[in-house]
């Protein structure tokens, strides 16, 4: 459970790195809903803090934590792909500081996701690093800054 302890405390830290330094309110292109996206990002943080804060004080049940981490991902990948902006990345672009900020979230979510189900560490990292290139490709692909959306 400390290591579990110690993935949330960073996954809050990440959290409020892209806050201060706005990777997580990034509308540069294609945004679905273009309402406040700081405040957003800052109330989704609280959110984070208040699913997660029975664990970091008590130990909770376990059965019951893996319904806050599956809530707090599902709020994160509707934050990524309905009010945040698309990526200017291309094929052989470099990603820019948000593209590495949301690979860094999404992968440090599903480690903890992967290790809680206590998976052998090849199926751990495996699965971790699958589950968050397929994200971030599907962000990159639906939500791309060189096309023209109608919904913008």
């Amino acid at each position: 459970m400390n290591r579990i302890k110690t993935l949330i405390i960073l996954i809050l830290l990440v959290n409020i790195f892209g806050i201060i330094f706005s990777f997580d309110n990034n509308t540069s292109c294609h945004c679905l809903i273009t309402h406040s996206p700081l405040s957003l990002s800052i109330f989704l943080f609280f959110v984070s803090v208040l699913l997660f804060l029975p664990v970091l004080i008590k130990n909770m049940a376990l059965s019951w934590f893996w319904y806050l981490i599956i809530l707090e991902l599902i709020l994160r990948l509707l934050q990524l792909f309905l009010f945040r902006g698309g990526y200017q990345v291309g094929i052989a672009g470099l990603p820019t500081f948000s593209v590495i900020y949301d690979i860094i979230n999404f992968f440090l979510r599903f480690f903890m996701i992967f290790y809680f189900h206590k998976m052998k560490r090849s199926i751990l990292i495996f699965g971790t690093v699958l589950f968050t290139v397929v994200v971030i490709i599907l962000k990159a692909y639906l939500k791309p800054c060189s096309e023209i959306l109608f919904f913008n």
